[in-house]
């Protein structure tokens, strides 16, 4: 992402709040491409450890179990270039898939129009974090200060520290986003590590691929699944001891959100719903 010349405008002792572009607008002084250093080095690595979906390589089956999706759970943002979030479902679908004892042959059958030949596993980002000027606590005046009083100053002055470092963090961040040279995750609410994440969807999204799963490779093998057929496996509907009439309106409304999250698995895959 070029930057255009580096006229410093505004700014404070910590770093320049922003820049003069070439177009004329004011750039986050920060909001440079954090990959730019390192992307060759990266798409090179992407490229080698891409995985082939090829049915007479029943080896593939093994690697593909063993790639280890957690690696994507402490990352909220991803560079332009592959779609990770999707590369991280495909990933995700297939080994719920192989997991279920789908054969092999079958998998790559049936998803390779859908997900094509080539598979990426979780890329490692290669860049340099952003260290702000450390902050500096106001000097202590032992003639005109208490100690108490120069602890009130110091915590005005960190609250104001951490305040504009937290604004230039986040103006960078903004404009990195919005100039598409970052993009952030969207995570399933119930199936990160990430804290302060507030309600969980309906179904979580282990269960939700499991569904999906049957559901998708019920269709392709001429045994289509109903959403009834997988709600009937919801523990919730299995545990029910209420009456026959209370128990069909569960069913039903089990079904309508399995039928809800199960859509969205297969159609953020481009999968056939």
């Amino acid at each position: 992402m070029a930057l255009g010349p580096t006229n410093i405008t505004g700014g404070s002792p910590l770093w320049p709040s922003t820049r003069q572009g070439e177009d004329g607008t004011r750039i986050p002084n920060m909001a440079r491409d954090p990959y730019a250093d390192n992307r060759k080095t990266m798409e090179e690595e992407i490229a080698e450890s891409a995985e082939r979906l090829w049915a007479e390589d029943p080896n593939a089956k093994e690697r593909i179990l063993a790639i280890d999706l957690s690696a994507y759970d402490e990352l909220v943002t991803y560079p332009t270039g592959v779609d990770w979030p999707h590369e991280r479902g495909k990933m995700l679908f297939l080994q719920t898939a192989l997991r279920l004892d789908v054969p092999w042959d079958m998998v790559v059958r049936l998803t390779v129009p859908y997900f094509g030949q080539t598979l990426h596993p979780p890329f490692v980002p290669i860049i340099a974090p952003i260290l702000p000027t450390s902050f500096l606590p106001p000097a202590f005046d032992i003639a005109r200060q208490t100690v108490e009083q120069w602890a009130v100053a110091a915590e005005t002055a960190w609250k104001a520290y951490r305040a504009f470092v937290t604004s230039g963090f986040q103006e960078t961040r903004t404009h990195l986003i919005q100039s598409r040279a970052l993009r952030e995750f969207r995570r399933p609410r119930r199936t990160t590590g990430v804290r302060g994440q507030a309600k969980a969807p309906i179904m979580d999204e282990k269960t939700a691929y499991l569904w999906a799963v049957l559901y998708f490779f019920g269709a392709q093998f001429g045994k289509p699944l109903t959403w009834a057929d997988l709600a009937a496996n919801e523990p919730q509907l299995r545990k029910f001891k209420g009456s026959p009439p209370d128990r069909a309106k569960l069913k039903r409304k089990l079904a309508e959100q399995v039928r809800t999250n199960v859509t969205s698995v297969l159609r953020a895959l481009k999968l056939p719903d």
